[in-house]
């Protein structure tokens, strides 16, 4: 390591002087001692402007055959063998210069560090495999030799292609975890169900408790995974990308519902018409109207899951037109709670808690032609209650 002393006018072209001698030589050049001064000479010792143009344009047409010979090696080369990065032993030596500082350090003829190095960057690629790519502080490599210290981000890691458990992968408007990416432990109880019969979107939901799975997009080595029904997740906490899928064609049109006499709309209560996606079940809430209460967002594991959004009418408010006995009915926790889904579509419909003699707990999603942005919520923390 040496450090670069401040050099007066006279050591400075002599320095020069000595590089050029050492070019003029690697080209086959040899000047002609009587007719070309050295660097160092003085103004008045100078040969004419002219002649020293001509010298110096000598200079440079003997060095650009060198220029092209070496960029001619450098296209037929492998891209991807070239790594300033990392210099093997069989390199020649160089010299690594950092004129901010005005240090440099000449390699040339000193023992390698590459062993040490080589290992040092083993042991971060086996740890690369456990870990997630980041551009956090602990992502900083620092690699050091002969006392010069360097940072560089190391390059980015690639996902597992087999082997290990599945990784989660976050799905995008562009992108989204591969089918290779996705691994079914147990999948027999699962149901597909498309809108129509030629949609390229099958939806796949438990064919048990009403979970909605997946969507396999066909023709597309693709597959969007419900987030929902991941382990410890903090839905709130997730940055949403919307996806307007209302607005393509053909518009999803829901089944007609029977009208329903005026006079059950007394005392406040508003009619909404829903149904489940497919249209087996069709019925009636009467329920004050959507903008005037809040609505109920469960935490339990099922409410979370199927995305439960509540209001809660009595028994008669709810009346059924078709498809009620159709319906699949999954008790879970303490088995008190029936959930009601439709087995065809996957729709989840309502809970039934059997302790609420005279009350049903209705999803709203089910309900025709709301706008879900505009409710109020009343968040209940039913994750913790035992």
């Amino acid at each position: 390591m040496e450090t670069l002393e401040i050099e007066d006018n006279d050591e400075r072209l002599a320095r020069l002087q000595g590089v050029f001698e050492k070019m003029n030589a690697s080209a086959g050049y040899k000047p002609d001692a009587n007719t070309f001064p050295g660097i160092g000479a003085r103004k008045t010792d100078e040969m004419p402007d002219g002649e020293m143009t001509s010298q110096l344009l000598a200079r440079v047409k003997s060095f650009l055959p060198q220029i092209e010979s070496s960029n001619a090696a450098l296209a037929s080369a492998d891209p991807a063998a070239i790594d300033i990065e990392n210099v093997t032993e069989e390199q020649e030596g160089y010299i690594e210069m950092n004129l901010g500082l005005g240090v440099f350090e000449d390699r040339k003829g000193q023992p390698s560090s590459q062993s040490s190095d080589s290992s040092s960057l083993d042991s971060s690629s086996e740890s690369d495999s456990d870990e997630s790519d980041s551009d956090s502080e602990s992502d900083i490599i620092t690699s050091s030799t002969e006392g010069i210290s360097r940072i560089f981000k190391p390059l980015p890691r690639r996902a597992q292609t087999s082997g290990g458990v599945p990784m989660i992968v976050e799905v995008s408007s562009s992108t989204g975890p591969k089918r290779s990416d996705f691994t079914f432990h147990s999948n027999e109880d699962l149901v597909t169900y498309r809108f129509t019969a030629d949609s390229p979107m099958a939806h796949k939901f438990c064919g048990t408790c009403g979970s909605s799975v997946c969507v396999d997009v066909k023709g597309h080595d693709l597959m969007m995974i419900n987030a929902r029904l991941f382990k410890d997740i903090d839905i709130p906490s997730l940055k949403l990308n919307e996806w307007d899928f209302k607005s393509r064609q053909p518009a999803y049109v829901p089944p007609t519902v029977p009208a329903l006499p005026a006079s059950l709309e007394s005392d406040g209560k508003h009619a909404y018409p829903a149904n489940c996606q497919c249209g087996t079940a069709t019925y009636t809430v009467y329920t004050p109207d959507l903008s005037e209460q809040q609505v109920v967002r469960c935490t339990c594991s099922i409410c979370v899951m199927n995305a439960y959004l509540f209001v809660c009418p009595k028994r008669s408010e709810v009346v059924w037109h078709t498809g009620k006995d159709d319906m699949r009915i999954y008790r879970f926790n303490t088995g008190r709670g029936r959930h009601m889904f439709c087995p065809k579509c996957g729709s989840s419909l309502l809970i039934d808690f059997e302790y609420e003699e005279d009350e049903l707990s209705i999803n709203v999603r089910m309900f025709q032609d709301i706008d879900i942005s505009t409710l109020h919520f009343r968040e209940y923390d039913g994750k913790n209650v035992r």
